[in-house]
């Protein structure tokens, strides 16, 4: 075999074999409840029953999550995530509203069209 040419004996398993359509989630917690993506992917794994969830955009907030799950797996994701607690706290999880055009995250409107003092 050419040791200059790249090639691969087996294939990349971590890859998904068919595209994944994603659900996006709402959850009650954020970074003033000391949560960071590690530790909300450990509770996820910690409940969701030894399935494996494929997980897309995390997007934690001050006071609330958004994150994406394999829409294959979210309905039985939240059933396992409802009366479920994150260091003492109660938490609500439940399917965000969809997308705007403008991006992952809603951007603020100003509706006031004078100056600011």
């Amino acid at each position: 075999p050419d040791l200059n040419t790249l090639h691969r004996e087996k294939q990349d398993r971590s890859l998904p074999l068919e595209p994944v359509s994603f659900v996006r989630l709402h959850i009650n917690l954020g970074t003033k409840n000391e949560l960071n993506t590690g530790s909300l992917i450990a509770w996820i794994n910690r409940h969701s029953r030894g399935r494996r969830i494929q997980i897309g955009r995390i997007e934690i907030l001050r006071n609330f999550t958004f994150f994406e799950v394999d829409r294959t797996e979210s309905d039985h994701l939240v059933q396992d995530l409802k009366r479920s607690y994150f260091d003492g706290i109660p938490v609500t999880v439940e399917q965000a509203k969809p997308v705007t055009e403008a991006g992952y995250r809603h951007e603020r409107t100003r509706k006031s069209k004078g100056k600011r003092v």
